[in-house]
């Protein structure tokens, strides 16, 4: 049974596939086939020659004037004037990158092959290529083409033919890696849609991973991003192979099954009280058939989040108590002083309802 890792597009947004890395190196698990489209297939190519420790200091070194042509960080009206001027931006800096990191023999020589999507410009055709297809010493041709993010960034000239970015044809090539005979598939994506946006959604055989929270403008490049995503990753593709539990925040193991013990009577009265709320995502959240830790893990999530949690941390049962007091012991009433960050999550929330779930574990 062969396993596929596939890598999805979304420029600086690949710090976090490197955090996905971490966590499969911990957990033994290499795969047997890499595709990538964009940034995804840089990283796949990094992944392949097996440069952990390059990779991780390669993208906590970079800034947006290492990759565009760019004297400072760019402002979104001078990419649409570098369109308008000379068809996007130049980017000799991820050239200049490619030739210093990128070990073609190594990736060659390797057992796994590495796929990538690129498209031609003129009538917008898809083209899959693995490395076997790819003429020696033009590797790195490729890989820029891939990550020709057009308009915001130049087209590249193969041979006569001019490439843009994988993603206006398959940003996440799932169906690449099985064609090539994965029968298992990590699907890294680096937006919460694009893994249910794939003919894939519900297939058993994908294992999607992807993040919660926002990643951050995917054309800038910056040093605390770029950190906060690689921890991301990694607490991600902890929780999808079960070390950690939760979903946008990180538990220890059996955590909410604690929680639930400590917490019965919390409990009980939360049950009640969400028996009387007519908010329908609560309702979903909260059925009545819902077990006392399915209820303990779902209000700690909300919790966490009215209360702004830190979602870099693994919380204990006794650290997340703790946190929450503290938060709670900090804010006038005890309740946040506005809800607007939680809204598109949960709907607007009365303080009746805030106050359901910060009684449960104050």
């Amino acid at each position: 049974m062969k396993t596929g890792l596939v890598l999805a597009g979304g420029g600086s947004r690949g710090s976090y596939q490197i955090g996905v890395w971490k966590a499969l190196r911990e957990l033994n698990i290499r795969p047997d086939i890499i595709t990538g489209t964009s940034v995804g297939a840089l990283n796949g190519a990094l992944i392949i020659q097996n440069s952990y420790d390059t990779a991780v200091n390669l993208w906590k070194s970079l800034n947006t004037t290492a990759i565009f042509d760019f004297p400072k960080e760019p402002h979104f009206l001078e990419y649409a004037k570098a369109f308008f001027h000379q068809g996007g931006i130049q980017r000799n800096g991820l050239q200049k990158l490619l030739k210093n990191h990128l070990q073609e023999e190594k990736i060659r020589a390797s057992q796994i092959p590495l796929g990538m999507v690129l498209v031609k410009k003129q009538d917008l055709s898809p083209c899959q290529v693995f490395t076997e297809d790819i003429p020696s010493g033009m590797l790195p041709d490729y890989l820029m083409a891939t990550t020709a993010c057009f308009p915001a960034a130049c087209c590249h000239n193969i041979r006569g033919v001019d490439y843009i970015d994988g993603g206006y044809s398959d940003n996440l090539p799932i169906a690449l890696a099985k064609k090539k005979g994965a029968h298992n598939v990590i699907a890294v994506c680096l937006d919460e849609w694009g893994t249910k946006k794939t003919p894939f959604a519900n297939d058993s055989s994908v294992i999607p991973i992807f993040p919660k929270w926002d990643l951050g403008n995917w054309l800038l490049f910056r040093k605390e991003n770029t950190e906060r995503n690689i921890r991301l990753g990694y607490l991600d593709a902890m929780k999808t192979f079960g070390v950690y539990e939760g979903d946008a925040f990180t538990f220890q193991t059996n955590t909410f099954r604690v929680l639930s013990q400590r917490k019965q009577v919390a409990l009980a009265r939360c049950r009640y009280l969400l028996k009387r709320t007519q908010n329908s995502v609560f309702k979903k959240l909260f059925p009545e058939d819902a077990s006392s830790e399915a209820v303990v893990k779902n209000a700690a999530e909300i919790t966490a989040r009215l209360l702004k949690l830190s979602p870099y941390r693994i919380y204990t049962a006794d650290s997340f108590l703790k946190e929450v007091r503290r938060k709670i012991h900090c804010r006038s009433k005890g309740l946040p002083r506005n809800f607007r960050h939680i809204r598109s999550h949960t709907g607007v929330l009365s303080k009746e309802t805030v106050g359901i779930f910060l009684s449960t574990f104050a």
